[in-house]
């Protein structure tokens, strides 16, 4: 029998051997996910568990409840359960335990939620001030938004209306409101810089509003859509362009076919949900971009015009409008550019200005005969305002024939040949 002056001991200091130990939390961060694994009180859940740990001693039993501590913003019974009520630890029992969290599918889109959780224990001198934190997070009920195709290849010509790109929003669910907004951004790693489209390549009308889906709305809606030139030329500014429901919630993108020969150009996009939407957007769909293909102009149009005829140009495939003007300069002395700016000078033999009839579908310069003392060979055929009105485009290059005043030859007719001097083109018979 031990001594009295022993007990006595156990009483005032800890007694190593009678030691009860306290309960805390483990060091693993709970992260749930809503889900439908199974189901708990005739709901569709998941779950989650709560790691505990005893230390410090094992004599004794101890129970253990989670308590929900300030700051929580998750109810109980409506986001999640605990599937047990405690945990219990036998004399001598050192293992961890685990205690399951119930999480509902509530098919609602909600952001992230929070259960700050303490520890009671009996005995109340085997709590500990541990504490930890359990993430309730939302199982994309608003859905996703991909846009498709990433990257789009086009021929440098005016489109018919046709969407290029589009955006949709699929789901089982979604939930809640989501609104996306597409916009032009650099292209990013391209290299030489001569391959970013510029301002004078396309002319493109800017969004006033994002695509919408409302709540548990989804499909397609357009994101670009290849205008025709003559809507291009009709659409009216502002009215046919704002508010929450109007055309404007896609961008209008319209080419500029012009003449240079380039390489292929790029235009970059970039697209963004608003803090306030509900679906999730792919980080594949957040970069697209737009290739476009040089294509001969000259060589579809054959615009040809003959010296000291009358010449009517057919220009209807250009950006060329009725009304606009322009100047037609001698390609050779202009190195095939057009001038940074337009001098409407007098007309001479290297640079004559003229002003196109018709419309956006039927447009022609009618030159007469005002290249009839020109040198034969190519002409350019410059815009003057380009397709937004603040440049030079060169729109077209067109071929003159015939014969000028440097084509003399005195020729009998018993002669085998007859040389005509620096003839160009087609020439009379």
């Amino acid at each position: 029998m031990l001594p009295m002056s022993f007990w006595r001991l156990c009483l005032i200091l800890p007694c190593a051997l009678a030691q009860t130990g306290e309960i805390g939390f483990l060091p693993r961060q709970v992260d749930a996910l809503e889900g439908c694994q199974f189901f708990y009180n005739w709901r569709c859940c998941n779950y989650d568990y709560v790691g505990l740990g005893r230390t410090g001693g094992s004599n004794g039993t101890i129970t253990a409840r989670l308590k929900i501590l300030p700051g929580t913003n998750a109810t109980e019974g409506v986001d999640f359960d605990f599937y047990q009520d405690s945990v219990t630890w036998q004399d001598g029992d050192l293992d961890p335990k685990a205690m399951l969290i119930v999480i509902y599918n509530n098919d609602v889109y909600e952001t992230t939620k929070v259960v700050n959780l303490g520890i009671d224990a009996d005995p109340a001198n085997a709590s500990s001030a541990s504490e930890t934190t359990a993430f309730i997070r939302d199982d994309n009920d608003g859905g996703t938004v991909e846009i498709s195709p990433s990257a789009i290849v086009l021929d440098e010509r005016f489109g018919n209306m046709e969407c290029l790109m589009w955006a949709e929003r699929s789901g089982a669910v979604a939930s809640g409101t989501t609104e996306l907004t597409v916009e032009y951004t650099e292209c990013p790693g391209i290299v030489p810089e001569r391959n970013r489209a510029g301002p004078n390549d396309f002319w493109s009308v800017p969004l006033t509003g994002p695509l919408v889906w409302e709540d548990g709305e989804t499909g397609k809606k357009c994101v670009l859509r290849n205008l025709e030139f003559q809507a291009g030329i009709d659409m009216e500014w502002p009215e046919c362009c704002t508010g929450r429901n109007s055309s404007n919630n896609t961008l209008f993108f319209l080419i500029n076919p012009d003449a240079e020969e380039e390489a292929e150009e790029r235009v970059c996009f970039k697209a963004s949900l608003s803090d306030n939407s509900t679906a999730t957007l792919p980080e594949t769909s957040i970069l697209q971009s737009l290739i476009i293909n040089d294509v001969d102009v000259m060589e579809e149009l054959r615009l040809n015009c003959s010296r000291g005829l009358d010449c009517l140009l057919d220009v209807s495939k250009t950006s060329i409008v009725g009304g606009d003007m322009g100047l037609i300069i001698d390609a050779e002395e202009s190195d095939y550019k057009c001038p940074q700016t337009c001098n409407f000078t007098a007309n001479s033999t290297q640079q004559i200005s003229y002003r196109s009839s018709g419309n956006a579908a039927e447009t022609f310069i009618n030159l007469g005969k005002a290249l009839r003392d020109w040198k034969p060979g190519d002409k350019i055929i410059c815009k003057c305002g380009g397709l937004t009105g603040g440049d030079v485009t060169h729109v077209a290059t067109m071929e003159l024939h015939g014969p000028y005043l440097e084509n003399t030859a005195s020729c009998v007719k018993s002669w085998a040949t007859c040389d005509v001097p620096h003839l160009l083109g087609i020439g009379y018979k």
